[in-house]
């Protein structure tokens, strides 16, 4: 037991060298903690710096949806406003029209003559009631287009009309007038 005792102490450290082990494990585990410290502020610094960019980019684009959301409005006012203001100006000019339609309706049946208008483009003709009457026709008994007006002209008088027709449409005369015989519907 001795001897045991004995190599027991041979390989047992000195006090002194466990000190100077446990000085350096301190300092090995203050030197990782200092370096731990130092990389986590590091990484903490560019993660901040990191955050900084992502926060400054979602700011210019808050402020760009911002103005884009402020303009967009503008327009659509300035759309509106426009649009309000068309419709107004057509309104007035329906109103308008409408006046001068019935004005130049009292000139007509005031004045006693049939009267009608050909629209070349659509090839239609517009009648006035009252040269319906004066031929005793009603104004729903025939088409409003060239072949019906023709139809009502005197079968003497048709070739001298269609000549005085294409003479104006051709700019050979300056306006369309002619005189000529309609069929009334009694016969005559």
């Amino acid at each position: 037991a001795d001897k045991l005792e004995t190599t027991a102490r041979e390989f047992a450290p000195a006090p002194t060298a466990r000190i100077s082990d446990m000085e350096t494990v301190n300092r090995l585990k203050d030197d990782i903690n200092r370096l731990s410290s130092a990389l986590l502020e590091e990484e903490y610094g560019l993660l901040k710096g990191r955050v900084g960019a992502v926060e400054a980019q979602r700011d210019k684009y808050v402020i760009t949806f911002i103005i884009g959301a402020v303009l967009v409005g503008i327009l659509l006012i300035a759309l509106n406003i426009f649009l309000m203001r068309a419709q107004i100006s057509r309104g007035v000019a329906e109103r308008d029209l409408r006046e001068t339609e019935d004005r130049l309706r009292l000139a007509l049946e005031g004045t006693n003559d049939g009267i009608f208008d050909w629209d070349l483009k659509k090839n239609t003709i517009v009648y006035s009631e009252q040269f319906w009457r004066m031929i005793g026709y009603r104004p729903d008994e025939f088409e409003s287009d060239y072949e019906t007006y023709k139809s009502l002209i005197h079968p003497e008088d048709v070739e001298r009309v269609e000549e005085q027709v294409q003479n104006y449409l051709n700019g050979i005369v300056s306006e369309y007038s002619i005189s000529f015989r309609i069929k009334h519907a009694s016969g005559q």
